[in-house]
């Protein structure tokens, strides 16, 4: 399963470059969907599902327009800006590994479509994701499952067992080892 976002930022050549490293590296993890102009988004949004809108903060709109069920985050010039209008922040003018664990982060929190199976181990659980083909993204959807359970203070340890896994993309050295 691929993230689906649409971005809306009037900087088009902002809007070229980040859609350009997305489609590179993060072609199976994420789609991505650019606009400049507020209503060709409207337009669009009205008959596609979404899973994340990315909106430069400069933009006025209306929430109403768009999905209920869809993540909204505000693209922000500057990094330390946590939330705008009461909705997740994203600095625009950073590493795109760093956007991309964002859009997980965000994505994972508010996501109710996690498939899951629990198994108890004697008050731990165990939640596995597999799949039958590469490419469906669910190493990033058990990355944004490990990432959402961490937050909420449990201890979790993410096992990615595929010969040629991309675990360094989605975590950094945090944590310890008991």
């Amino acid at each position: 399963m691929r993230i689906r976002v649409a971005i809306i930022e009037q900087d088009t050549g902002y809007l070229e470059k980040i859609t350009n490293v997305f489609n590179t590296r993060y072609t199976e993890q994420v789609e991505i969907h650019a606009f400049t102009v507020m209503n060709r988004a409207i337009e669009f949004l009205q008959s596609n599902r979404v899973d994340m809108i990315l909106v430069d903060e400069q933009i006025e709109m209306q929430l109403k327009m768009f999905p209920s069920k869809c993540n909204l985050a505000y693209l922000v010039d500057s990094m330390g800006i946590e939330s705008v209008k009461g909705y997740p922040a994203i600095c625009k003018f950073q590493k795109v590994d760093l956007i991309y664990k964002q859009i997980l982060s965000i994505y994972s929190e508010n996501s109710q479509s996690v498939s899951e199976s629990h198994l108890n181990l004697g008050g731990s659980n165990v939640i596995a994701f597999m799949s039958p083909a590469g490419g469906t993204g669910t190493s990033s959807m058990a990355a944004a499952c490990a990432m959402q359970c961490a937050g909420r203070g449990n201890n979790v340890l993410y096992l990615n067992l595929e010969k040629f896994g991309s675990s360094d993309v989605f975590f950094q050295e945090k944590g310890s080892l008991l």
